[in-house]
């Protein structure tokens, strides 16, 4: 099945030509110049998607489809970061062996703050992007990537632990899953107009939007384990939204908090200290063009919310009652893996302007 769902999401990414089939298409351009037979189809598709459509909000997605969606994601993100550190299609700058180790590495801590999380059982994967922006990015169903710019920054394996928790909280939490949920709903709202007016209607928007995105929501639901015509048309609109949506915007400052204190638990549960994620925070680039993503809260205001969070725990401390606090586990901090550490010696690719968003 996992060989099936790779497969799946390479087809998606070999149409990604196509574009966003609905979402970054306006309704009001399809309609224009149609006249008052096509706006009482637009009223009366308005209203029947409203009611067609309302389930998607809180549809259940499966693994297969977050997994199919997550591994699409992943591969466009290591297109946009410039190709995983030692790839075949990077410059190599190191041996093979050297980049392979350094991943191993990566993998290991990773996977240790991910045992310790609400998902355990996602085939969590980490990799290091070629790019030399100071970037950390995460796509459903486990994939991690950090860029060799962050890696350049980190002082200790503690720093590193903390980007890596905070990204693996994004995918416990399913913060991308609710955006995915958002799209999908839209996608179906225009699709529903689209019926309402199908003489202007293309082709094409019937066949992606009607049959794929409709077709959530009737007997004939999508086999997202299988690589067929609908599984990729569908998957390659969501996944080009989708991307849009993460790199102009990211997520909400409430989703990036959220994220940050489940990192800190993360953290201490795997024996490091969660001050030094703070630390590091505090290293964010400050422009918007450095660190991408325009909804990433104050590096300032997420410092004092995450102090006050380890100021709650240390006055739990001696309270025989309380959950083990965080500051009577987490103490290790740890130089860097040497393989990790050598990723540090060499310019990355610069792929700043095209890559991920920060941490």
């Amino acid at each position: 099945m996992k060989s099936r769902l790779l497969m799946n999401a390479l087809l998606v990414l070999s149409l990604g030509n196509l574009g966003c089939l609905g979402l970054t298409r306006s309704p009001s351009a399809i309609l224009d110049g149609l006249g008052r037979s096509a706006a009482h189809g637009l009223v009366d598709g308005t209203v029947e998607g409203t009611r067609k459509c309302a389930p998607l909000k809180t549809r259940s997605v499966g693994f297969d489809e977050e997994h199919a969606l997550g591994g699409a994601l992943a591969l466009n993100w290591v297109a946009r970061g410039g190709g995983l550190a030692g790839g075949d299609t990077t410059p190599k700058p190191f041996a093979t062996k050297a980049a392979q180790e350094a991943q191993r590495e990566l993998n290991l801590i990773g996977r240790n703050l991910a045992f310790q999380s609400e998902r355990p059982y996602l085939p969590w994967t980490f990799g290091i992007l070629e790019s030399d922006g100071f970037n950390a990015i995460s796509a459903p169903a486990g994939y991690v990537f950090v860029t060799r710019g962050l890696l350049h920054e980190v002082k200790d394996e503690a720093q590193l632990a903390g980007v890596l928790a905070h990204e693996i909280a994004h995918i416990t939490l399913q913060h991308a899953i609710t955006e995915y949920r958002k799209a999908i709903h839209q996608q179906c709202l225009h699709a529903a107009m689209a019926e309402g007016v199908s003489n202007a209607a293309t082709r094409q928007m019937n066949y992606a939007l009607n049959r794929s995105v409709l077709g959530l929501l009737g007997n004939n639901r999508i086999d997202f384990s299988a690589v067929t015509e609908e599984t990729r048309v569908f998957l390659t609109g969501m996944t080009e939204g989708l991307l849009k949506t993460l790199f102009d915007r990211g997520y909400s400052a409430e989703d990036e908090f959220t994220a940050d204190l489940v990192a800190l638990h993360l953290m201490a549960n795997a024996g490091y200290d969660p001050e030094a994620y703070i630390e590091l925070l505090g290293a964010l680039p400050d422009s918007k063009e450095d660190r991408l993503a325009t909804a990433h809260p104050g590096k300032t205001d997420r410092q004092k919310r995450l102090r006050e969070e380890l100021a709650r725990a240390k006055k739990q401390a001696d309270d025989p009652n309380a959950l083990l606090p965080l500051t009577t586990v987490a103490t290790s901090r740890g130089a860097l893996p040497k393989a990790l550490a050598a990723m540090k010696q060499a310019p990355a690719k610069d792929t700043r302007h095209s890559s991920t968003t920060a941490p």
